[in-house]
C-alpha cells in the first residue's frame, strides 16, 4: 500500500472512519493475503524437485476470521483507532457489527516472486504468532 494511498486517498476522518480501515485492513492482512497465497500455493503444493513447497522453514500460514467475541483480534482493530481518544469498547463493538467486509475473491493469475514470497510470509507468520 502506498504512502499516499494511506494517508490521503483512504485517511480516515472520524472515528467511525478509523473502525472500518482498521477492520478492512485486518481483513486484508490476516485473511485475504493469505488465501490468496494459499490459491497460489496449496497446502499440499510440491515443487518441481518433488519436495513439499511448505516445509522446513516455510510454514503453510492459516487465514484468521475476525470475530468480534475474540478480545484479541477486536483489541487489534481497536489499536488503529484509540488515537482518537475514544476508548469505549462497547461503542467500538457496534461500530465494527456495521462494518461491511467484501467478498475475497483469489486472482487468478498472480505471479509471486520467490524472494517477495518468502519476506511476506515470514512478516505474515510473525503477525500470526502475535496475534495468537
Amino acid at each position: 500500500m502506498s504512502i499516499r494511498k494511506t494517508l490521503v486517498d483512504e485517511r480516515p476522518t472520524s472515528f467511525e472512519d478509523c473502525v472500518v480501515w482498521a477492520r478492512l485492513k485486518f481483513e486484508t492482512l490476516f485473511n485475504n493475503q493469505i488465501r490468496q497465497l494459499l490459491f497460489n500455493f496449496p497446502e499440499d503444493q510440491v515443487t518441481s524437485s518433488g519436495t513439499k513447497f511448505w516445509s522446513g522453514s516455510k510454514r503453510c500460514p492459516k487465514a484468521l476470521t475476525f470475530d468480534l467475541n475474540d478480545n484479541v483480534k477486536m483489541r487489534k482493530c481497536g489499536e488503529y483507532v484509540w488515537y482518537q481518544g475514544r476508548t469505549d469498547e462497547e461503542y467500538l463493538l457496534q461500530v465494527l457489527q456495521n462494518v461491511i467486509v467484501p467478498d475475497f475473491t483469489p486472482k487468478d493469475g498472480v505471479k509471486l516472486h520467490q524472494q517477495m514470497l518468502r519476506q511476506k510470509s515470514q512478516k505474515m507468520l510473525k503477525l500470526l504468532r502475535l496475534l495468537r
